[in-house]
């Protein structure tokens, strides 16, 4: 009877023994299969550009890699920058480019009606001109209503005494540029014969104290 256990004993161990030797067999091979796999499926494709890019991954399994159909959009040219105008000379002054950017950004409030850059250019080289009537004007009124010494003034405005009453504003002319504008009053007289750059200085002086009144404020 002893000997009969000792013999199963020695059967059942050596049953054991082979199926653990089986199952340490099939996990080494799995881990094989997997090793093999994950090397052999991560591949790169050539590019448009040249360079390289990764098509498919697949670490489970040894297929082939797939070849992407992705294709990168072409790069759209920078555009180029016009050329800066470097050493041009410039076309108007700064008189000019104030007076006529003042007028034209509070024309709702002078009354006045823009004017293009040619149109006053032009109309600084004329006498009798309804540009200049209107600009004048506008700021004449502005000037003179808003101060209580002159306001009745206002009454007498057209487009025939305009340069009357420029000339005395001018002769009655105070503060910084009080002595220019006394200067420009003795010849403001004959208002036809001030050359441009004459009535530029004028603008200029109207449009300081129109920048001091409510109106604009």
């Amino acid at each position: 009877a002893a000997k009969g256990s000792d013999g199963k004993a020695k059967v059942e161990g050596k049953k054991k023994g082979a199926r653990s030797v089986k199952t340490d067999s099939k996990d080494s091979k799995a881990k094989e299969d997997v090793s093999k796999g994950r090397q052999g499926t991560l591949c790169f494709q050539p590019a448009g550009d040249g360079s390289m890019r990764q098509s498919t991954l697949n670490t489970m399994t040894g297929k082939p890699a797939v070849k992407s159909s992705y294709t990168s959009a072409p790069l759209k040219p920078k555009k180029q920058r016009p050329p800066h105008p470097t050493g041009s000379a410039l076309q108007h002054t700064a008189q000019f480019v104030t007076t006529l950017q003042f007028c034209n950004s509070f024309s709702e409030p002078l009354e006045i009606e823009a004017v293009s850059t040619e149109d006053f250019d032009s109309a600084l080289t004329k006498f009798p001109d309804d540009i200049l009537s209107q600009m004048h004007m506008g700021l004449l009124y502005t000037i003179l209503m808003n101060s209580k010494d002159t306001k009745d003034e206002v009454n007498f405005l057209d487009a025939d005494t305009w340069p009357e009453i420029l000339r005395q504003h001018l002769e009655d002319a105070r503060g910084d540029q009080g002595s220019k504008a006394r200067e420009l009053a003795l010849i403001a007289a004959d208002y036809a014969k001030l050359s441009k750059e004459q009535r530029l200085d004028i603008f200029e002086i109207l449009v300081d104290d129109c920048l001091s009144t409510d109106t604009i404020k």
